[in-house]
């Protein structure tokens, strides 16, 4: 009993984790798409007390129309999506507006994360997910995960590639991204970018001098610029936070919502408890 309680207490020394780099102070902006929205807009349904929900809000448009396809059932969690258009041949497409870059900025670093379905279909054969970031320059960010690789918008631009799985074409089932952009420093506004939990790929400097000020849009599907990068894209989960969100809280986000992220105790927190009692049980064991 005892050379197993000591094997147990060395498996949980070795298993404990090093701690999240983010949590619940650091989510600005939270949607889950359960609430009912507007003609054309829905608001977060969190978010942090500090900041204004002035003119925060997703606009949809599919080939440049205002549209309203919600499901408030669905999503990766429980919650809602927004679809793209079946009956659309097009591309899908929604984009955040305005009113963030005073909070998702470059100074402290940002991350995006959501969790996306590709709807590609006959009509449309553009693979992957693409996205477009508008900055307080008014420069643009634009590009496209397929399964493999990452395709740049209308500018230069490399990125290193760890060989993880990308975005799957007609996808059954949710996959988690995170663009994840790194504050001031050495690596100053270089993108990691997640796929389900994995490191898939890390941007260069080419990319971040696209990248000046505030993020002031963000579009799902294109359509911002580089109108050939757009596709057709269901959406879920999606949140913006103050910092960069490390490899640990990428893989927390592939299979938990947005607003559990350091909630829900992390591993070495509940190894910590267990050690505990472990060690009670030894005590009292030997008395």
């Amino acid at each position: 009993m005892r050379s197993m309680m000591k094997t147990g207490l060395l498996f949980l020394v070795a298993t404990g984790s090093a701690g999240y780099a983010a949590d619940q102070d650091n989510l600005q902006y939270y949607w889950d798409f359960t609430t009912p929205p507007t003609a054309t807009t829905t608001n977060p349904v969190r978010i942090d007390p500090a900041k204004s929900v002035n003119q925060i809000g997703i606009n949809r448009f599919v080939d440049g129309t205002n549209s309203t396809v919600y499901h408030q059932t669905g999503g990766a969690f429980g919650g809602g999506y927004i679809a793209a258009n079946a009956a659309n041949a097009g591309y899908n497409n929604f984009h955040v507006y305005y009113g963030m870059e005073s909070y998702i900025n470059m100074t402290t670093g940002f991350s995006i994360s959501m969790q996306v379905r590709n709807d590609k279909n006959a009509s449309f054969n553009t693979s992957g997910v693409s996205f477009s970031m508008v900055f307080g320059s008014n420069d643009d960010a634009t590009f496209r995960i397929t399964n493999n690789a990452i395709a740049l918008g209308g500018y230069t631009g490399s990125w290193t590639y760890t060989g993880a799985a990308g975005i799957v074409d007609n996808g059954a089932s949710w996959q988690s991204v995170v663009l994840s952009v790194n504050g001031s420093g050495a690596n100053a506004g270089i993108m990691s970018v997640y796929v389900d939990g994995n490191l898939f790929a890390t941007s260069s400097a080419a990319f971040t001098s696209r990248m000046n000020g505030g993020v002031t849009k963000f579009a799902i599907g294109g359509k911002l610029a580089d109108n050939y990068q757009e596709t057709r894209t269901d959406a879920s989960d999606l949140a913006f936070w103050n910092t960069a969100l490390s490899a640990q809280d990428a893989a927390f986000l592939k299979d938990h919502a947005a607003d559990q992220l350091g909630v829900i105790p992390e591993p070495a927190t509940a190894s910590l408890g267990l050690l505990g009692s472990l060690m009670l049980m030894l005590r009292r064991r030997r008395s």
